[in-house]
């Protein structure tokens, strides 16, 4: 049973639609699921609505939850980031929105480039540490 970690568990929205993905394979529904994030209380949050999701599938993954990401990597097979680097997402939604332009977004410039380039590197590092194989996966199409 594979064991996939999702970094950054407190975004719900994404969280829950990507584990929803995930756990569709059935290669995959008896997982062990680690959901890992800094913040606690959206962690119960989505600890709540996995388990729900868990019972409404019929899926019969195990899950896990930690604001320890290093128990998270520990022993994962796969692991999944769905991290927020910098604080500006209402500026990031205003500017395009004061211009007329809706469903653009400012953090799919370069502009975040500083911010999430360090990041990466750091948790690339902490990947290999663990023997994983990081690689990364963008989606071009606009939300």
């Amino acid at each position: 049973m594979p064991k996939i970690t999702l970094i950054g568990a407190g975004s719900f929205g994404f969280g829950r639609r990507l584990l929803a993905d995930v756990l569709s394979f059935p290669e995959l529904s008896e997982s062990r699921i680690s959901l890992m994030d800094i913040d606690e209380q959206k962690l119960a949050l989505v600890e709540a609505l996995t388990n729900k999701l868990l019972r409404d599938t019929g899926v019969d993954a195990t899950i896990e939850v930690t604001s320890d990401r290093k128990s998270a990597l520990d022993g994962a097979d796969y692991v999944l980031t769905t991290i927020r680097v910098g604080d500006d997402y209402d500026l990031d939604k205003g500017i395009p929105l004061k211009y007329g332009h809706f469903g653009y977004f400012v953090t799919e410039s370069t502009r975040h480039m500083s911010e999430y380039v360090p990041y990466f590197r750091k948790r690339r590092d902490i990947m290999e540490k663990f023997s994983l194989q990081p690689s990364s996966s963008t989606s071009p199409k606009r939300r």
